[in-house]
């Protein structure tokens, strides 16, 4: 195993995991403790930490958001204001930030969602292109059926039997 370092802190390996899928907003190539690395690295001021958190289910994220100004003026607000900065945090689900988030640095390329509906647009008109033609091709075909339709009915059919009939066809064709 080759282990290049930009800590300069002697570290050690603990464990390995799989490879990461393409698809995620989350890539690494390691993973390090916040308690491993240098002081100024973990401070309140850091701007190249994403912090993600793993909630307990049924956890109430909406109070937990309500306490970030909070803790954002005890710990950052000098920080920031020195700098002419405004920060403002907020709670966002994992599986929001791919398709919807357009954050400056985000870790990785985000997708838009706007692509996917237009995807979906396009998919409803051609259905509704292809219904039409099906409606288009059955009808001449039921014309050319007429003589069909006709024996049937005089050897007793009824108009719910005749249906079935079309329906099933259409079904199985289709």
């Amino acid at each position: 195993m080759r282990r290049r370092s930009c800590i300069r802190t002697p570290t050690h390996s603990t464990g390995l995991i799989e490879d990461i899928p393409h698809n995620t907003n989350i890539q690494f190539s390691a993973l390090i403790s916040r308690n491993s690395l240098p002081e100024d690295w973990g401070s309140w001021g850091a701007f190249h930490i994403y912090t993600y958190l793993l909630l307990q289910e049924g956890f109430d994220y909406e109070v937990f958001e309500a306490k970030l100004p909070e803790l954002y003026t005890n710990h950052m607000a000098e920080i920031f204001e020195r700098m002419g900065i405004d920060i403002v945090y907020e709670v966002l689900p994992l599986t929001w930030i791919h398709l919807h988030s357009d954050f400056e640095g985000e870790p990785v390329p985000v997708g838009n969602i706007s692509y996917l509906y237009i995807f979906i647009a396009i998919i409803i008109l051609m259905i509704l292109i292809a219904s039409m033609n099906y409606m288009n091709l059955a009808t001449a075909r039921a014309t050319k059926r007429s003589k069909e339709i006709g024996i049937r009915k005089v050897a007793g059919s009824t108009r719910i039997s005749l249906i079935r009939q079309f329906l099933t066809e259409s079904m199985v064709l289709t």
